[in-house]
């Protein structure tokens, strides 16, 4: 099936990951980096399927030189962005890329499982809390059909 990069600065989230992946996603592989540099190698491997990135409030990494890499080697490996509430800004910014997942960190595993699910399928996906926040933030414009209510 492959494997996941995962990019996270913090040794917790990265520890609850790995038995996330293990428990939900048994036969994929997955790799973990706190390491833009080191991720920016890994992510050229052919079985690389998806890469996660972590954004968090105290975070040092430079998660903007991944994004300038893979657009600059023409990889299209989907990302899914796993944000804390309060980085929400800045990882609109990463949107332009090959975003295809966000997702708060505040989510239940279950919520993550249907995100990575998503993706894996080909899919896009967006959590509830990114949509608020997307239509609070006027992002997007409030919807004005039942067709668009139904989203």
């Amino acid at each position: 099936m492959g494997a996941i990069l995962v990019i996270e600065s913090q040794t917790m989230i990265r520890m609850g990951l790995s038995i996330f992946f293990t428990e939900k996603f048994p036969a994929l592989k997955y790799r973990f980096s706190s390491n833009i540099d080191q991720a920016s190698i890994s992510v050229l491997r052919k079985d690389i399927k998806a890469v996660v990135i972590g954004f968090a409030t105290n975070d040092k990494l430079d998660h903007f030189k991944l994004a300038a890499f893979l657009l600059e080697k023409g990889v299209r490996v989907p990302i899914i962005l796993l944000y804390e509430n309060q980085v929400f800004n800045l990882t609109s910014r990463y949107m332009a890329s090959n975003v295809k997942g966000v997702i708060c960190k505040q989510n239940s595993i279950e919520e993550l499982q249907k995100c990575i699910s998503n993706i894996l399928a080909g899919k896009i996906y967006t959590c509830k809390i990114t949509r608020e926040i997307l239509f609070e933030k006027k992002v997007i414009p409030q919807p004005f059909t039942p067709v668009h209510i139904s989203l």
